[in-house]
This record gives C-alpha cells, structure tokens and sequence, in this order.
C-alpha cells in the first residue's frame, strides 16, 4: 500500500517504534536531517491501532494517523518520489517542535520510555474527542466576559485530557491551545488575540509544578499568536 503525507501535523515524531531495529522517530531522524512534509510519498511498512508507519527512504519511517495520509496508486508514489528529498524542518516547524520539547521538560513527560503513540481506541476515547471538539465550532464567549470564558475552556480542555490521559505533554498543549485561538480570530482584534494567548499561558503555567520562566512565557504567546 503507498500514500501521500496531506498533513503533517498527524505524523508521530516522539515514539518508541521501530522497524527493522530503526526508531521511527525525530530522533533518527534528525541523522538525515529529515522531518515529514505534506506531498511526501511512502510505503505502508507496518499497520498500526493509531495509523500505519510509512518508508519514506531507507532508514527513515515515519509513524502517521490515517487522518494525516491518502492512499495513491503505486504510478503516483513513483512520480511522488522528488518530493522526498530531506531538508530538515522549517523555522516555524522548529519553534512547534521545541516549544513541545520545552514542555515536556518542564512537565516531566519522557516521551523516549513511551512504547507507543497514547491512542485512546475504546469509547473513552470516543467521549474525549467529543469533548475536545465542543468548543471547535463558534466558542460560547461573551463581550463582556471574554477573558474568564478563554480560561473556562481551555482548563475544562486540559482538564479533559488529564482525566483520560493521566499525562499532559508539550503536543497536547498546542492541540489545546492553537485551535481556541484560532477561532477567536474571528471574534477579536489583534490586541485581544495576544492577551487570550497570555491568558492561555498563563492559566497553562499556573497548573505547572516549575513555573515558565518570562522568556519561555513570551516564546508560547508568541506560537500562539503567529501560529
């Protein structure tokens, strides 16, 4: 089976996977200066609960949701085959990537000693993204009390996930965070996007046994608000 890469956010960079003795992860990456790009092509190598791993070159795989891929013809992942060429990550990809990194420090998460991608499959998991797609559509927030409402559904979020999960790591901060503030971008001017980006912050860094430092707190709000 051959697929092309259509969104790169639902690739796994931080696994435990492995094939043929190869970590399928940023870390073996980073040896070829590779990360995954949509319009990428690769061979379906293994089938997994959360998605399939692909070959995208020899020594590099990659683990993806089925959301994240679209299944081609074989004449297409030849003809798809120019678009693999290893250029290492984007600066905004980079900034994504050790902002996480930073998060997972501070919260203690090791994601090197997780086997697997954490894929809730049974009906809790089912009830979890129902709840973390409630707020998805237009956000229940008022004009006159926008800042408290952006602190209640970004902890009933996060507190969601800390139930289910029983972890909270750096991706699932921006998961969280990027989705609320891009649909306030509907509702609010630029002013008020950065201040909900602090609220966000600030909120996400009370709950935090090590607090963000105030350059770490400028980095997040500004992901937010270019993101």
């Amino acid at each position: 089976m051959y697929v092309r890469i259509i969104d790169k956010g639902e690739c796994f960079s931080t696994t435990g996977e492995q094939i043929n003795g190869i970590y399928a992860n940023k870390k073996t990456w980073e040896t070829y200066n590779f990360y995954p790009k949509n319009g990428m092509v690769g061979e379906v190598v293994a089938y997994k609960d959360y998605g399939y791993i692909l070959k995208i070159k020899n020594g590099i795989y990659v683990p993806m949701t089925y959301q994240g891929v679209q299944e081609i013809s074989y004449e297409e992942y030849i003809n798809g085959l120019e678009n693999n060429n290893c250029t290492g990550m984007d600066e905004k990809q980079k900034s994504i990537n050790d902002s996480v990194d930073m998060i997972n420090n501070i919260s203690g998460y090791d994601w090197e000693r997780k086997s697997k991608p954490t894929i809730l499959s049974d009906s809790w998991g089912e009830e979890l993204k129902l709840i973390l797609e409630a707020f998805d559509g237009e956000l229940p927030i008022s004009s006159d009390s926008w800042e408290e409402d952006i602190k209640s559904i970004f902890n009933i979020k996060f507190t969601t996930v800390i139930m289910y999960k029983q972890e909270f790591n750096g991706k699932d901060f921006l998961n969280i965070a990027i989705p609320i503030i891009n649909n306030l971008r509907k509702k609010l001017n630029d002013t008020e996007i950065e201040k909900a980006a602090r609220i966000i912050v600030m909120e996400f860094n009370s709950r935090l046994d090590i607090g963000l430092s105030l350059e770490q707190i400028k980095l997040f709000i500004n992901i937010l608000v270019n993101y």
